[in-house]
């Protein structure tokens, strides 16, 4: 797989979630990408809430955690952070987010492309 894009991620969280606005776990984004590398997803989180499309938070009660989490979890500013709510993009941010994705190679992650573009081409009938 090409470089974890920003569009991945939101296209992950939203398949692992079902919908925007929630918060959805790093170890089920992490799953969607193939098992993917938290240095390979991390600059791509950080990109999403850089940009205000997405906001991440830790899971605050150890005893909450999994496995999974610790293994899936990345650092902002020196602190742990588990989970991500990618916010409802607006058509500007799909269109943008299919339009980076055209000429990459997502390999098994193909399936997250047809997720965007199932989402704009919701938006773009209404």
């Amino acid at each position: 797989m090409e470089q974890v894009t920003a569009a991945m991620v939101a296209a992950a969280a939203f398949r692992a979630a079902g919908e925007w606005n929630v918060y959805v776990r790093l170890a089920d984004i992490r799953s969607q990408l193939g098992g993917a590398a938290p240095a390979d997803y991390a600059p791509a989180v950080r990109a999403l809430q850089a940009a205000g499309d997405a906001v991440v938070y830790p899971i605050d009660a150890p005893q909450r955690r999994a496995r999974e989490d610790d293994a899936a979890q990345i650092l902002v500013c020196g602190e742990r952070r588990d989970l991500v709510c990618v916010k409802a993009p607006k058509v500007s941010t799909l269109r943008r987010w299919v339009r980076e994705a055209e000429g990459q190679n997502w390999g098994a992650e193909d399936r997250l492309l047809d997720v965007l573009c199932g989402q704009l081409a919701a938006f773009e009938e209404c």
